[in-house]
């Protein structure tokens, strides 16, 4: 007896890639407003002792973001490949379908 199609699981697998990429490019749009917001603070900083603070706190923010936007564009890297994988395996599976239709 032929196995059921993989078709719903590879079209599903691929879904979910694509909506964890939509969610990884959010975050990197939500950080780069925050830079964009706190590098404007930076700037209207007059740099006196009161403000060291301020700038310093400013500067720790500015640095974590980065890390997290390194960590998302290297996560954004590994999906891209599982994603391109998933539609191979989903053109393979509908592939195989269009054959085993056309026999």
């Amino acid at each position: 007896m032929p196995r059921p199609p993989a078709f719903p699981s590879a079209a599903s697998f691929s879904s979910r890639i694509a909506t964890q990429i939509q969610d990884r490019e959010d975050q990197q749009t939500a950080i780069n407003e925050d830079q964009a917001r706190l590098r404007e603070n930076l700037k209207a900083l007059k740099g006196g002792a009161e403000e060291r603070e301020l700038i310093q706190r400013y500067t720790h923010q500015l640095n974590t973001e980065e890390d997290t936007l390194d960590r998302l564009k290297k996560e954004l890297g590994h999906l891209d490949v599982q994603q391109e994988s998933a539609q191979q395996e989903l053109k393979k599976t509908i592939d195989d379908l269009a054959l085993t239709v056309d026999l």
